[in-house]
């Protein structure tokens, strides 16, 4: 058992017995739940999922009526109509700039006074830390409000092919990291050797890459400083170049990344590792993959410097500033955060628990995955970017067409792409 499996195990014992449901009352209320139930799973899977929380939450709190809306469509265009109006649903799912943009607008309830009141210090710990800090706004006129609480989550991994790496003749990453030699330098040594030609068609490709912030963090940089500073631009730094020029590289120089990002994806058999979206789809490649081939996880490498350090995403329960039941929705998010409604997450679609009350039923879910790195790989993760930077919607039109530039298309050198954003980015602050 790994020192980490312990201590996840001893604070779930610590929180046995901690009532996550409020008393029962005499009134009957009636509140609405807006969720998408198809993500990370089936159609089926999802609806089941709604089905059980509802119904189990609705057993425990007699007194609430949920009323489930699925969002579907350009639900966030409608859900932001709807916030503005005062008539959205009481409680709902969110994530990025969007929920960003929400709650610097004031449309959302501040959960920091519940917190205090229900969360001790030792529950609060249960929280994966980039994710719980990122929950509060650090800037603007609502600066030091909780606008969300952690819903799931999902952290920057590598999938890979554990086919492709036996036929190949190579150690794979869990073998690599197990002997303490997972670097960048073998990473891509290893993506270099595991390639496989038929010709001019690449049949089996090293790497691919949806993501790039993680590598920037690993290299010991930021995107902006965060906490101490958030509008504070670092992408121009040096530790942030040599990374964004190290994932170039890997496409333009060692061409181990198909040019093409959008051309496949891991579960298509042709890609030996992947970041794909992250530990959110692990359910997910284990659905599309269906035995085609043998494959794990692994934690990201361990950069030049000897960091190593992921990003987490920001998806999160919220609750409508203009709820006329905040108590009873307040309720219903605490129930969503318990280790019986995440285990329904984690079994139905494959969901990484938010809290580690939640890991150990996770771990049982994924019992020929090691999970267990996506785990610690959330640990020590800081959040994406845009989850906490103000303006994050604006900002995100500014970095992201220069990462497309610098790295991914390379039409323009790294450092001139990040350098000649940084008067246009100040500009907002």
């Amino acid at each position: 058992m790994t020192r980490l499996v312990a201590c996840i195990i001893g604070f779930v014992v610590l929180l046995c017995g901690v009532s996550l449901s409020g008393a029962a009352s005499a009134q009957q209320i009636e509140i609405t739940f807006a969720k998408r139930y198809d993500v990370h799973g089936s159609i089926e899977a999802g609806q089941r999922y709604i089905e059980r929380v509802i119904a189990e939450f609705e057993r425990r709190n007699p007194h609430i009526k949920v009323h489930y809306q699925p969002l579907t469509g350009d639900w966030i265009e409608k859900l932001t109509t709807e916030l503005i109006a005062g008539t959205a649903p009481d409680v709902f799912e969110m994530w990025g700039d969007f929920a960003v943009n929400w709650a610097e607008n004031g449309l959302l309830l501040d959960l920091q006074p519940y917190v205090d009141r229900d969360f001790d210090a030792d529950y609060i710990r249960g929280f994966y830390p980039g994710q719980w800090e990122a929950t509060v706004l650090v800037s603007g006129p609502n600066a030091g409000m909780r606008y969300g609480i952690p819903r799931y989550t999902n952290s920057t991994i590598i999938f890979y092919n554990k086919d492709a790496f036996d036929q190949a003749g190579l150690p794979t990453p869990h073998q690599l990291e197990q002997e303490g030699r997972w670097t960048w330098d073998t990473f891509l040594e290893s993506a270099k050797r595991v390639m496989r030609t038929n010709g001019d068609l690449v049949t089996m490709w090293g790497y691919h890459e949806y993501r790039w912030a993680q590598w920037v963090y690993s290299n010991g940089g930021k995107v902006f400083n965060w906490p101490e500073a958030p509008t504070e631009y670092m992408l121009d730094r040096q530790e942030a170049v040599e990374a964004l020029e190290f994932l170039r590289s890997l496409i333009w120089e060692h061409q181990v990344v198909p040019p093409d990002r959008w051309s496949t994806t891991f579960s298509r058999g042709d890609l030996a590792m992947s970041t794909h979206w992250g530990s959110c789809c692990i359910r997910g490649i284990e659905a599309e993959v269906m035995g085609q081939f043998e494959w794990d996880i692994a934690p990201l490498p361990v950069g030049p410097k000897g960091i190593r350090q992921g990003a987490v995403f920001l998806d999160m329960w919220a609750i409508s500033k203009s709820s006329k039941h905040p108590d009873a929705a307040w309720e219903f998010v605490k129930f969503l955060l318990s280790p019986e409604a995440m285990a329904m997450a984690a079994w139905e679609f494959g969901e990484q628990p938010a809290h580690l009350s939640g890991v150990e039923e996770y771990v049982r879910a994924f019992e020929d995955v090691n999970v267990i790195y996506a785990i610690e790989e959330s640990m020590r993760a800081l959040p994406w970017y845009d989850a906490v930077v103000p303006r994050a919607a604006q900002v995100n039109q500014l970095i992201n067409p220069a990462i497309e530039d610098g790295v991914f298309q390379n039409t323009k050198p790294v450092r001139t792409a990040v350098e000649e954003i940084r008067s246009a980015i100040e500009a907002l602050f």
